[in-house]
Formats: structure tokens, sequence, C-alpha cells
């Protein structure tokens, strides 16, 4: 996942489920709670967020799994 601001010009040219794309990429690649993330979207359960971005828990996985490997391989 890359966590980084979108530009502004990529910006204008979104559509608003985008937006929320983006913003809840945003939470998840600072830690935010996943409860907090879920009650701000408007979803009535954790379940529905983890549902609905479900590719953005798996990417944030793998890269948090690599950095693990990476801090036991220099050891």
């Amino acid at each position: 996942m890359h966590c980084k601001k979108p530009a502004n010009e990529q910006i204008s040219k979104l559509l608003p489920f985008t937006l929320y794309d983006i913003h809840t990429g945003q939470f998840y690649c600072i830690k935010v709670h996943q409860f907090y993330i879920s009650k701000r979207l408007g979803h009535s359960s954790t379940a529905i967020t983890q549902q609905v971005y479900l590719h953005l828990i798996d990417e944030l996985k793998d890269t948090e799994e690599k950095m693990a490997l990476q801090i036991f391989d220099e050891l």
C-alpha cells in the first residue's frame, strides 16, 4: 500500500466513493483503529468495514509481514 497523499490534480478527477477509499486507506496507513474508521464511515459494524476494505487490510498485512521479516534478518 502506498501511504502518500494524492496530488491536488488527482483529487479533482475523483468520484465521491474514491475519496472514501483514499480517506480510509490513509487511516489504515497511520494505524487508526478499525472501530474509529468504521464509525467515521457510517458503517453499522466493523465487519462491514472489513468486508469493504479487505483489500487494504490484506495489503497492510503483507507490508507489515515484510517489515517484520526485515527486522529479524537484521538481528
